[in-house]
């Protein structure tokens, strides 16, 4: 089993490449395709307006960051064609925020928080979410100031480490015999300022 320390280092590495991946803007609007759905280089090209060729580089670059995967090959007028997918839901820790470029901010939060929800609707159209009582969603509003809400931040993160220490626990029991059934989970934490205006809706 890997230790925290590993952990930790592949969850930095990962939200390093994925910080690389939303520094330009056509990579940034490729992947968010991809975390749509599979799709070859040429259906984004069209898709997104760009050029294949000049896609192309931002694709690869993508693949070799790990933050898509080949998902199926199939030939199509004489050549072949490779077709991707998004490896992950995205997350950025706080500290690698400011690698990201300001104006893919926006967009990069409405992919997080649209995954979500969409796992959400996902889950309560599949008869899961509430079936039992298993499940824990709800807001917690909060009054603090900037040490406290460093402090939050920090506590959110640290549960993010919990959940993958919790997935290697599984991954130890199964591979003993002694883990039950598989259950696909989505753990997922939001912790951040609002505004005045926000707290009337």
């Amino acid at each position: 089993m890997a230790t925290k320390t590993e952990r930790q280092r592949r969850a930095q590495k990962r939200e390093q490449n994925l910080a690389k991946a939303m520094s330009h803007k056509d990579r940034a609007d490729a992947l968010k395709v991809f975390s749509e759905r599979t799709a070859s280089t040429n259906e984004v090209a069209d898709e997104l307006g760009l050029d294949v060729r000049k896609l192309g580089y931002h694709v690869r670059k993508l693949h070799e960051l790990g933050c898509i995967e080949v998902v199926d090959t199939q030939r199509v007028r004489g050549a072949v064609e490779t077709f991707y997918c998004a490896t992950a839901m995205p997350i950025v820790y706080s500290d690698d925020w400011d690698e990201i470029p300001e104006d893919r901010r926006p967009a990069l939060i409405g992919e997080f928080t649209q995954a979500i929800i969409d796992n959400v609707v996902c889950s309560v159209n599949a008869g899961v979410l509430g079936k039992d009582g298993d499940f824990w969603i709800g807001p917690t509003p909060v009054v603090t100031d900037r040490q406290g809400l460093k402090k939050l931040v920090a506590f959110h993160e640290a549960l993010n480490e919990k959940a993958l220490e919790v997935q290697a626990d599984y991954a130890e029991r199964k591979a003993n015999g002694e883990a039950g059934e598989p259950i696909d989970i989505v753990s997922a934490q939001a912790c951040f300022p609002t505004s005045p205006l926000s707290k009337k809706h």
